[in-house]
């Protein structure tokens, strides 16, 4: 009677290990915090439409610490100025998208969209001095500049800070 009792107190011991590392699993996957995961992909949409910002004197790509525009064709084909900016007071990342035919007519429409996963934003901008044959960052950047070679992106995601370098393909 005594080893059937330590017996079936073993494997109720074994169950109910398993039964409460389940529960830990399951609370962690609930309340889990996928603001890295979000803001890692958003880094991407960013990136991939600076990838495929062109010269367009118009619009122009111009910057800021905290601001940066450019000319890009969006999802439907259009030429769009798609400008990103953050607020530093409201803690508000923005992305703005005029359409091309709107500014050229001076009747600009504008599509905002907020996105939320991120809780600080700057940018610097690198550049070639054909004097020097050197290349440079800055932090700002005027149309006057032509297409920027490269944009550094840096993200503040709760505590973290994520970081990317994003090369501008030469047209």
């Amino acid at each position: 009677m005594v080893v059937c009792a330590s017996i079936v107190s073993v494997i109720a011991a074994g169950l109910m290990s398993v039964f409460f590392s389940g529960v830990r699993i399951w609370k962690r996957a609930a309340g889990g915090d996928f603001s890295a995961m979000e803001a890692a992909l958003e880094t991407e949409k960013i990136s991939k439409e600076l990838r495929q910002c062109f010269p367009l004197f118009e619009i122009g790509c111009s910057g800021k610490k905290e601001e940066l525009t450019f000319p890009a064709v969006s999802a439907k084909g259009r030429v769009v100025r798609v400008t990103y900016r953050f607020d530093q007071e409201g803690k508000k990342f923005t992305r703005l998208e005029t359409d091309y035919a709107s500014i050229l007519s001076e009747d600009e429409e504008i599509v905002e969209r907020d996105i939320s996963c991120f809780s600080g934003f700057s940018a610097e901008y690198r550049g070639f001095d054909k004097e020097s044959q050197l290349f440079f960052w800055q932090d700002t950047w005027d149309k006057s500049l032509g297409l920027f070679n490269a944009v550094k992106l840096t993200f503040q995601v709760g505590d973290e800070e994520l970081s990317k370098i994003v090369f501008i393909p030469k047209r």
